[in-house]
């Protein structure tokens, strides 16, 4: 029976990876809670975080949503616009994919 044994490369790099999830986990949970302050409820707050982190695009996600809305987006139009996400419907949208209009 062979045994393996784990060298300290591995080791290093199953830490930074265990690091690196617990330190996304701690942003996107200030995140949601931002955007809870922000006026989005609770579960809105998670969809639209989610979808960001799924798009790749969370960097500066609270400030670019703050700025919007200081510019006079609803909180919708802001969710839309970051994540690609309407708060209005149950289900995340994907950019570009409006209704045709023959249909």
């Amino acid at each position: 029976m062979k045994m393996r044994f784990r060298s300290p490369r591995d080791t290093e790099t199953a830490g930074a990876t265990e690091a690196d999830a617990a330190e996304e986990a701690r942003v996107q949970d200030w995140q949601e809670e931002r955007l809870g302050q922000l006026g989005y409820g609770p579960e809105i707050a998670s969809r639209v975080v989610r979808a960001a982190w799924l798009d790749g695009n969370h960097s500066d996600l609270v400030h670019r949503i703050e700025d919007l809305v200081q510019r006079g987006a609803t909180l919708d139009q802001a969710a839309r616009i970051v994540a690609s996400v309407r708060t209005d419907f149950d289900e995340p949208v994907a950019q570009g994919g409006g209704r045709n209009a023959a249909s």
